[in-house]
């Protein structure tokens, strides 16, 4: 760290799941000097690595049209639809340059071709995975690249404190005058020397998780506490439609462990729901009618159901 503990550098990313490590490698293969700070000691991938089912890919050439009925169908058609469709057109060659290019992620294959699940709300088999593992899989592909590339720095064990912007934090008044409030990097906390450090950048990337950790049954990890959402409120950064969370209609319970959720490609597939008897009690198929997976709470289309073993399964903010 510099002087005065302080730091500067192009782009600060905070956080390193998909989202975090995705911007900072793309940033890094375009020149810029990025620097990625993560809370722990290493790099883990958060609960990106949690997650199972796999990622959408397509179909065919021409599965745009219908992966954007499915997402608006599935959005009860609340979706901000310029965004859908920009999703849809370009997410599968994100795919193939990021995860089958970049960072060749080993995603499961028949007969020399693409191995395609379905999940919920899905219409067609397009999502590719690896197994079972699919999160786990794709950080280990991406952390590594990450880790190779000479344009980024890692700083681990920091934690990000508040954002720096020039409407709050400029000691010159001609700042405060400016149409424009301007991120400026982030203040954040050294674990190891117990200091608040400050990470100058001109520009800096929140990927700091979700808000799991707010309900009292989550199957996220412990830090995806709404932080990054925190700081972004305090610097006066918009936020819109924070009433909707995704809930994961299916997570294993037990009383030894923390709970896990149930990929929900078995869903995708035409998994149902028994209890401890062996009765079917919930729907779980694809059906154009299935609710949809983004709820809100007091909603949440799936109810907790205790069964008569020490294991049930619950709705649980994923």
């Amino acid at each position: 760290m510099t002087q005065q503990q302080r730091l500067k550098t192009q782009v600060l990313v905070i956080g390193a799941g998909i989202s975090g490590s995705t911007s900072a490698l793309t940033l890094a293969d375009a020149g810029y000097e990025v620097t990625l700070i993560v809370p722990g000691k290493e790099l883990d991938g958060g609960n990106s690595a949690l997650a199972q089912g796999g990622i959408v890919y397509r179909s065919d050439p021409n599965d745009a049209k219908d992966l954007e009925k499915d997402i608006l169908i599935a959005g009860h058609h609340h979706n901000y639809v310029k965004a859908v469709r920009h999703l849809c057109q370009h997410g599968p060659e994100a795919v193939e340059r990021i995860l089958m290019e970049r960072a060749p992620i080993p995603f499961d294959r028949l007969d020399g071709k693409l191995d395609f699940t379905r999940e919920g709300g899905h219409g067609k088999h397009r999502i590719v995975h690896c197994a079972d593992h699919t999160g786990k899989t794709i950080m280990e592909g991406l952390l590594q690249a990450v880790r190779m590339s000479p344009n980024i720095r890692i700083l681990t064990g920091r934690t990000a404190v508040d954002l720096i912007t020039t409407d709050h934090h400029a000691r010159y008044k001609e700042y405060r005058y400016q149409l424009d409030n301007q991120c400026l990097g982030a203040y954040v906390y050294n674990e190891d020397t117990r200091e608040v450090e400050t990470l100058l950048a001109d520009f800096t990337v929140l990927a700091t998780g979700g808000v799991g950790q707010v309900y009292l049954h989550t199957t996220n990890t412990a830090a995806c506490t709404g932080s990054g959402i925190a700081m972004a409120q305090r610097a006066g950064v918009r936020l819109d439609n924070l009433e909707y969370v995704q809930f994961h209609p299916t997570a294993l319970y037990t009383r030894q462990s923390h709970s896990f959720l149930i990929t929900e490609a078995m869903r995708g597939e035409g998994a149902r729901l028994t209890n401890a008897k062996g009765e079917f009690f919930s729907a779980m198929t694809n059906a154009p009618t299935s609710p949809p997976a983004t709820s809100w709470p007091g909603q949440s289309w799936t109810k907790c159901f205790t069964a008569a073993s020490p294991a049930c399964i619950w709705t649980s903010p994923a």
